[in-house]
């Protein structure tokens, strides 16, 4: 006498006709060992397999999603705090700017979205709604989201922004801080961005601006150091801005390409030359520029 057979003859029909798809799933794991189990079992199993999926439902309806603004640094792993790799460690997604480096991400398990590639102020608008989407999405399924920047998040990136709007959303965001390439890359070309009887302050700021420009540029102070992020591109209306402001056309300069990487270049020019260098010497984003006296304190 097969299972089955045996099933409609030891139960009632009235247990018969209570059989629904529930009570079916939980009879069929009797099957394997040809076992035959009375209804009140199968009945107390169901009732019991449904109770169990509610609570792990109420669980993870309570379980509260957390964001956190990381800053991967300049791009070599081992110039990442300790505080960000345990946040990648931790992560359920991980949204990423294009600019980090595949190396940061060797050693994760986690799901990981590139931000989108746009240009122009309206596609890198459709990217940051896109990319806060994401981030929305995984939060309010309970996940922990590393919101991922190049550099420092507070240093022309963004991160300001990001957190306004993250709290307007109702949601807390924890920052943990990068190193800026406006700090590593100096370091790198072995230049001290001050320097005592050359250099007591640091300007930073960005060649692309407000809709691309160049930000107001002080006049010339021979005790100030200048770093440029993002300045490849303004490197020819860059330097006029500068010797319109006082800056000594020979001032020291040096642009620093794809700083604390495997492929970085170190590549000296002055204020006047900063246009005929990026193109001789065919310079490409990420690129830092340093300008000021302090640019040779090392090697003079």
């Amino acid at each position: 006498m097969n299972w089955m057979s045996r099933i409609c003859e030891q139960w009632a029909l009235e247990e018969l006709k209570q059989l629904d798809e529930e009570k079916i799933t939980t009879l069929m794991t009797f099957y394997e060992n040809n076992d035959v189990p009375n209804f009140s079992l199968i009945k107390e199993r169901t009732l019991q397999k449904n109770l169990d999926e509610n609570f792990e439902k109420q669980i993870d309806s309570t379980k509260k999603g957390r964001i956190i603004l990381v800053g991967a640094g300049p791009g070599d792993p081992e110039l990442m705090t300790i505080k960000a790799t345990k946040a990648l460690m931790s992560a359920d997604l991980i949204v990423s700017d294009r600019l980090v480096p595949p190396v940061i991400f060797s050693n994760i398990t986690c799901e990981i979205r590139l931000a989108p590639a746009k240009s122009g102020e309206d596609k890198l608008k459709e990217s940051q709604d896109q990319i806060q989407t994401w981030c929305l999405d995984a939060l309010n399924e309970g996940k922990t989201v590393v919101r991922l920047k190049v550099g420092d998040p507070f240093l022309f990136g963004r991160g300001g922004e990001e957190v306004t709007y993250f709290r307007e959303k109702g949601w807390n965001v924890e920052v943990i801080p990068g190193i800026s390439s406006a700090l590593s890359a100096p370091m790198a070309a072995d230049v001290p961005v001050t320097h005592r009887g050359l250099s007591d302050q640091v300007l930073i700021l960005t060649g692309q601006g407000t809709k691309g420009r160049l930000p107001e540029l002080p006049k010339y102070h021979e005790m100030r150091t200048t770093v440029v992020l993002m300045s490849v591109g303004k490197a020819n209306e860059l330097s006029k801005e500068l010797l319109d402001k006082g800056y000594p056309e020979h001032l020291p300069s040096v642009f620093v390409e794809n700083s604390n990487r495997p492929e970085e270049r170190i590549i000296p020019a002055t204020v006047s030359t900063l246009e005929e260098v990026v193109e001789k010497q065919h310079i490409v984003s990420p690129a830092t520029l340093i300008i000021g006296r302090s640019v040779n304190a090392l090697t003079n």
